[in-house]
């Protein structure tokens, strides 16, 4: 009998268990449910960022708009430091957000990317998103760039994002910054010692040099590949080394320079630099068609 008691009592307490498990799992389902007033959604930062409001003001700061949803966007302020956050909260699901960020990425997510796009660069699509407030005289906007799921300040910056993304994967850009015991393992090639001209003839330099698929890989400090030169008809970056200035800026965009070359006559250069990667065209003249061109570490 006792022990007939004792296994009922264990099942009540199974099955108490399992009843509370179900009701906390159904209350984290449907914890983010759309809201209408501003009212719930400072009740849902306070719970989510478990703001302690002894020790921090939370405001709302701005209604603002996102396409056609309502975003709340609330200031939290550390009472005795005055340090100040943000936080913003959609209103058709409730979600809360510490940076805008997160919250374009999810909206962009679930919306039809194709209405956001901003510009196809090296065959990576850059959308932009952007939210503003609502009937307000002193309008705050937020705004991103978004790239392969990150976001970006300005444009400039996703486009250095796609550059670095396209060099990390390129076969022969990625081998800028490898040793050349590395090199040589990819490419099957052995590097040879050579001797190279010095342009401002004070000192010829001597170098290691390594062909492969057509370009010439340097290797200038002796131990790592700071500098790759591509010929005519090879293709660099999306564009042709052949393509003139003019074709090259449609796709690269603006240069950081284009002009004679200061050390070889009757050339034209054109240069770029993305990240830690110079890249320079080269000319015959500012119309014509180039005819080489070089991949540098900086």
């Amino acid at each position: 009998m006792a022990s007939e008691t004792k296994n009922t009592n264990l099942c009540r307490i199974i099955l108490t268990i399992v009843v509370l498990t179900i009701l906390l799992t159904g209350c984290s389902s449907i914890k983010h449910t759309e809201i209408d007033t501003p009212e719930a959604a400072r009740e849902l930062v306070v719970e989510e960022l478990e703001i302690n409001e002894s020790e921090s003001y939370i405001n709302l700061l701005r209604e603002v708009m996102l396409d056609n949803e309502l975003v709340y966007v609330f200031e939290i302020v550390a009472k005795e430091r005055g340090a100040a956050a943000l936080a913003f909260v959609r209103s058709n699901t409730g979600q809360v957000y510490s940076n805008s960020e997160k919250l374009f990425l999810d909206h962009l997510e679930t919306s039809s990317k194709d209405q956001y796009i901003a510009e196809n660069y090296l065959g990576a699509d850059i959308y932009y998103l952007e939210m503003h407030s609502t009937d307000d005289p002193e309008q705050i906007q937020w705004y991103t760039y978004v790239v392969n799921k990150d976001g970006y300040t300005n444009i400039e910056d996703a486009k250095q994002a796609i550059v670095k993304d396209y060099i990390d994967n390129d076969p022969l850009l990625s081998l800028l910054g490898k040793e050349v015991d590395e090199i040589e393992n990819i490419t099957g090639e052995k590097a040879a010692e050579i001797t190279v001209a010095d342009v401002d003839e004070i000192e010829d330099i001597t170098s290691l040099q390594l062909a492969y698929e057509g370009v010439e890989i340097y290797f200038f400090n002796r131990k790592i590949a700071d500098q790759i030169f591509f010929k005519e008809g090879q293709k660099l970056l999306g564009v042709n080394v052949s393509d003139t200035f003019d074709q090259i800026k449609a796709i690269l965009g603006e240069p950081e320079s284009c002009g004679p070359d200061p050390y070889f006559p009757d050339v034209y250069t054109m240069t770029y630099y993305f990240d830690n990667i110079c890249v320079e065209f080269y000319a015959k003249s500012l119309n014509g068609k180039t005819v080489s061109a070089l991949a540098k570490l900086t």
